[in-house]
Order: structure tokens, then C-alpha cells, then sequence
């Protein structure tokens, strides 16, 4: 495989289904954990999280987030 965009055309080769993703978990890796808190004024994002989904987005790899808090509706 190329060095520089040989993965990414590779990647975009395939077939949606065989496609990678990156799946991100809310509490820890999206924002700051705090005991569950689910008020959107406490909410606080991680340092980098944007760029991380930004440099995916332009990879053409979809996001999905986890959650599996019982008050997140």
C-alpha cells in the first residue's frame, strides 16, 4: 500500500458495508465524565474531539456514538 492517500482510496473502495467506522463512547471519550451528569450546562467536551472527528469526516469514515445511560432519551 501507498504511503499518504493510498489508504484512504482504499478504504473508499469498498463496499459501505465492509467500511470501517469509529465509535466513540459518550462519558470519558466525547466529554469530561462527571458522575453521570446528563445537565447540558455541565456538559464539557474533550480537548481534541472535534479535530479526531473532523480528520475522520474528511477520511469518509462514518461516527457513531454509544451511549448507555437509562436518562439519555
Amino acid at each position: 500500500m501507498e504511503k499518504g492517500g493510498g489508504a484512504i482510496r482504499l478504504m473508499e473502495s469498498l463496499p459501505s458495508r465492509l467500511r470501517p467506522a469509529l465509535f466513540h463512547d459518550r462519558d470519558g471519550v466525547i466529554n469530561f465524565e462527571k458522575n453521570y451528569d446528563y445537565r447540558i450546562e455541565n456538559f464539557e467536551f474533550n480537548a481534541g474531539i472535534f479535530d479526531l472527528c473532523c480528520t475522520n469526516i474528511n477520511r469518509n469514515m462514518p461516527i457513531v456514538v454509544a451511549i448507555h445511560q437509562a436518562r439519555i432519551g
